[in-house]
């Protein structure tokens, strides 16, 4: 019953699934790379071609996910700054012209 609770993923409707295989590729290359010494010769020379692409992927990644977050934030507070501009703008001309 344990096992069940630990295995079962929470997983947010927000995340891109392309993005998971990418990391999960991502991860292989970097532990195949790793773990040369480890492989046949015939694995090692597939691997070898794929040795920094891994890194490559981790940063791609990272980049565009806080590039993401960024824009959402920088979105959200421009919002919010035109909502109080129109806010404070109207208090302003209001204490200027009363009616």
């Amino acid at each position: 019953m344990q096992i069940k609770k630990f295995l079962k993923l929470d997983i947010a409707h927000n995340r891109i699934f392309g993005f998971d295989i990418l990391r999960i590729l991502a991860i292989l290359f970097v532990v195949f790379s790793h773990s040369t010494s480890l492989l046949p010769d015939t694995v090692y020379m597939f691997f070898d071609l794929f040795y920094f692409d891994g890194v490559c992927i981790f940063f791609a990644l990272s980049g565009f996910i806080i590039g993401n977050i960024m824009i959402k934030s920088v979105e959200k507070y421009r919002v919010h700054c035109i909502e109080e501009y129109i806010l404070l703008d109207s208090i302003h001309l209001g204490s200027i012209n009363p009616v």
